[in-house]
């Protein structure tokens, strides 16, 4: 197997494993949880947490759990790691005109 881009935690995050065909091995998830999350800013769970309940980084609540967009991390990050509450909004809205 050949490996493009890892970054993993548990294995959970590798991004791209693929055979000699190129068919992927595993799915990458859409959505990774606080822990990976965490993991793949170098922040901790803490410091996610608080800055997830005042709107600073986006973040998807289901049922119970709170979940991440990889692709959101990484545009928060480009952005340069807004902490002010409702700076998800802006990561969100500036994904959407990117994407355009």
């Amino acid at each position: 197997m050949v490996s493009t881009s890892e970054m993993a935690h548990d294995g959970v995050r590798q991004s791209s494993t693929a055979n000699r065909d190129g068919v992927s091995a595993k799915p990458v998830p859409l959505l990774i949880g606080n822990r990976d999350a965490a993991c793949m800013l170098g922040i901790g769970a803490r410091t996610l947490w608080s800055i997830t309940k005042c709107k600073a980084i986006p973040s998807r609540k289901i049922g119970s759990r709170v979940l991440y967009s990889p692709d959101e991390l990484r545009a928060w990050i480009s952005l340069g790691c807004p902490t002010e509450p409702g700076a998800a909004d802006r990561v969100t809205k500036a994904m959407r005109q990117t994407a355009k």
